[in-house]
């Protein structure tokens, strides 16, 4: 039924944008992906997605894991770092033993990290 009313809503959307002006049409992907997130996506969203990446934490997730979230948010974010700084913040998010481990070992590439504790 959820999806239904969607696309229902999508349509009756679709129909007054083609229906305001003819140049108002989107032609690329790009620019119906930027109509569609200014009207359907609430501006609190990135926000919120931002404060949870920021927030992300290994707990009692295994790190293998905890990688994975780290990269999902940061794609989700559109957030585009280099290795270090990924590294960075992936060893900010670490369990504080896990922390301890790494301040002694001599590590210059990131993936390396997650491989030796998966």
């Amino acid at each position: 039924m959820l999806l239904v009313s969607l696309l229902v809503l999508l349509y009756l959307w679709w129909n007054d944008l083609c229906n305001a002006k003819a140049a108002a049409i989107p032609q690329t992907w790009n620019v119906l992906k930027q109509c569609m997130e200014s009207r359907f996506v609430p501006p609190y969203y990135q926000r919120d997605l931002r404060l949870k990446l920021q927030s992300l934490k290994q707990g009692d997730k295994g790190v293998e894991k905890y990688y994975q979230e780290l990269l999902i948010g940061l794609a989700r974010c559109s957030i585009h770092e280099d290795d270090d700084a990924t590294a960075t913040r992936f060893f900010g998010g670490l369990n504080r033993d896990i922390q301890d481990i790494l301040d002694y070992k001599d590590w210059n590439r990131f993936f390396p990290i997650v491989s030796s504790f998966s």
